[in-house]
C-alpha cells in the first residue's frame, strides 16, 4: 500500500494502527514523508507487535524526535 507524501499526521497513524491490528492481507507499507511524529511512530510500533504479515515497512523523513 503506498502512502507515502499524504501528509498523514498521528491522528491518521492512529486509525491506521487499530486496521493494521487486525490486517491478514497487507505486506507491504510506505509511509514515506508523510507528518508522523512520536506518538504515530509508537502507535504503529504497537500494532507490528500484534501484526503477523507485514514484512516491509518505509519510513522515511518523519518528524521524530
Amino acid at each position: 500500500m503506498r502512502n507515502e507524501q499524504n501528509w498523514i499526521g498521528d491522528e491518521g497513524v492512529k486509525q491506521l494502527a487499530i486496521a493494521l491490528k487486525t490486517n491478514t492481507t497487507l505486506k507491504i507499507l510506505n509511509l514515506a514523508y508523510n507528518r508522523i511524529e512520536n506518538h504515530g511512530a509508537k502507535y504503529l510500533a504497537d500494532a507490528l507487535k500484534i501484526n503477523q504479515v507485514m514484512y516491509i515497512f518505509v519510513l522515511i523523513e518523519l518528524n521524530l524526535y
